[in-house]
């Protein structure tokens, strides 16, 4: 189990972000279609939501390179298919409700990229962690689904998820 107040605090944080993205309820339901396999949905709801026991219990490697991909297959996904979408619903619309949808549209790219920041530095802090901790055998060694994190979490293009 890895304990650092460092990976903490930046957990926290992420927490946080994640909660200020889901903050308005136009974003917070488009948000919700957004489909990622079990196994990550799992570890990133663990890591979204680890702040509050982390500090008492740890958290396993397992969890949080699997957290790191969950949460980096969210954010492509919110980037590349759900962000266009709110788009193009709210480009059509006038008056104060419009503007509203296209504030809360352009608050979510911004969270999204904040979000994004955050789960890099978490990837990197965790594979320093590891090296340190397993020198011989780190464990992300054993996630080759990591060395597409960077490309999730900075990619518009279409189609690097195929589930």
């Amino acid at each position: 189990m890895i304990k650092d107040l460092e990976l903490a605090g930046l957990i926290e944080k992420i927490t946080d972000q994640y909660e200020t993205l889901h903050g308005n309820g136009l974003v917070r339901n488009a948000l919700a279609a957004i489909e990622i396999p079990y196994q990550y949905r799992v570890a990133f709801d663990i890591v979204v939501h680890a702040h509050e026991t982390y500090r008492m219990e740890g958290l396993s490697y397992d969890d949080l390179y699997l957290g790191i991909i969950g949460l980096s297959h969210y954010i492509y996904a919110a980037r590349v298919d759900i962000s266009p979408l709110l788009q193009r619903r709210v480009s059509n619309k006038v008056g104060n409700e419009a503007i509203l949808e296209r504030m809360a549209t352009d608050n979510m790219k911004a969270n999204l990229g904040a979000l994004a920041d955050r789960v890099s530095e978490l990837y990197v802090l965790a594979v320093k962690l590891d090296n340190n901790a397993n020198p011989r055998k780190p464990s992300h060694k054993s996630y080759p689904e990591l060395n597409m994190v960077g490309t999730f979490l900075t990619s518009q293009t279409p189609g690097l998820l195929r589930q």
